[in-house]
Parts: structure tokens; C-alpha cells; sequence
């Protein structure tokens, strides 16, 4: 039995027009697919909604299975104006050639998405560090209750004749000390989660602030391309 038109349609990979890629970069900068966490579940369901939304337009026709779809997209859409970019700059030392409406999209775009990169990266590196500080801090402390513990059996050892009775004293001062120790290091591990959320919302504010920015000379950019 052939197969319809439909289906055969259905089966094709869909090619992208420079309309496609329009509206598809409109829609990726709507729906601020790179204000959330690369492989996060928020940032899968932003590139949902972007499928969904494109299914729905009628002219031009889109035909997308899924996210995975759109993401590949992006990431040649990206490699090649990188490409273009960095070719004009090499032959004239500036870029020349004034932007088209898909190509400013595109850039506004890779600056967001590497502006949240680099915030990822210092996050993960000062988290790295606020570990190695802690775990610093906690070698130390068990290193004092070894000497605490050692300087006690020294000097129980050294005071035959001591009371029966005393006996225990080394062990209830080494259980204090290791008491207290456990409680600085608490405190320090408080600290220093303290010192990361404030550091992570100080990152959210500049972020927020950054995204800001870079909406309104997006739309600077688009009022010109429109005013042509």
C-alpha cells in the first residue's frame, strides 16, 4: 500500500529556510532558553515549549519531532557564524559586513549562552575551593585530637600512683576537646555555605542585571533593522 503524502512528508528531514531560522532564533530569545542551567530539566522543558510553539505556526511550515531537533540546530547555527565571523575578521582585521536580523539574533545569543557558561564555571570552581577549605579545616582539627589524645597518654602514662578514680580523666578531656573540634568545624562548614548563597544570589543579581542590559540593545538593534 503507497505510503501518502503525509506520511512521506512526515518522513523527511525538514529544511530550514532563512524564515525557519528567524523565527525559530525569536522564540529561543523569547523564551530565554540559556537563563537556565545547561542539562537542567527547566532548561529541557524551555526547548519543549520551543518546539511546541514552532508546531503551531502554519507559514512557513515546521516540522519538528523534538528538542533534540532544535538543539542541533542551534549548535550548527552557531559553529557557522562563528566560522563567518572570525573568516571576515582574519581578512579585514574589523567585521565589514553590516548584520542581517538572523546573524544579530545569533549573536545575542551566543553572548548569553557564554555569559551563563562562565558564570557556571566560577560557581564550580569557587565550590571547589570552598570544599578544599573545609576539608583543610576538618585534616586540622582531627590532627589536634591525635596530639590531644597522644599529650594525654603521655601523661597517664607517666603518673603511676594516680587514683584509680582518675583514670578516665584523659578520655573525658579528649571527648570534650573532640566535642568542641566538631562543633568549629559545624561552624566553619556553616560559614562557608553562608560565604556560596551569597556569592550564588550576587551571581543571579548580575546575571539578571546583564540579561537586562542585553535585552534593551537587542531591541536598540531590532528598532534599527525595523526603521530600514
Amino acid at each position: 500500500m503507497a505510503a501518502s503524502d503525509d506520511q512521506v512528508q512526515k518522513s523527511k528531514p525538514m529544511e530550514w529556510s532563512e524564515e525557519h531560522d528567524v523565527l525559530f532564533l525569536r522564540e529561543m530569545l523569547a523564551r530565554n532558553v540559556f537563563g537556565t542551567k545547561k542539562g537542567s530539566p527547566a532548561r529541557g522543558l524551555a526547548w519543549e515549549a520551543i518546539v511546541d510553539s514552532l508546531n503551531e505556526i502554519h507559514s512557513p511550515k515546521f516540522q519538528l519531532k523534538d528538542k533534540k531537533v532544535v538543539r542541533e540546530r542551534w549548535n550548527l547555527l552557531r559553529r557557522k557564524f562563528s566560522k563567518k565571523m572570525s573568516e571576515e575578521e582574519k581578512a579585514s582585521g574589523i567585521s565589514v559586513e553590516e548584520l542581517t536580523e538572523k546573524e544579530s539574533l545569533i549573536e545575542e545569543l551566543v553572548e548569553r549562552e557564554d555569559t551563563i557558561l562562565a558564570k557556571a564555571e566560577s560557581t564550580s570552581k569557587q565550590q571547589l575551593k570552598d570544599n578544599e577549605t573545609a576539608e583543610d579545616i576538618r585534616k586540622k582539627a582531627m590532627e589536634s585530637l591525635k596530639e590531644t589524645k597522644k599529650r594525654n597518654s603521655d601523661q597517664g602514662g607517666a603518673s603511676p600512683k594516680r587514683r584509680k578514680s582518675r583514670r578516665a580523666e584523659p578520655l573525658v578531656d579528649f571527648l570534650r576537646e573532640k566535642a568542641a573540634a566538631d562543633r568549629e568545624i559545624r561552624q566553619q562548614e556553616l560559614r562557608a555555605k553562608q560565604q556560596e548563597q551569597e556569592s550564588q544570589q550576587q551571581m543571579m543579581q548580575a546575571i539578571m542585571l546583564q540579561q537586562q542590559q542585553m535585552n534593551t540593545a537587542f531591541l536598540s538593534v531590532v528598532k534599527k533593522l525595523l526603521d530600514k
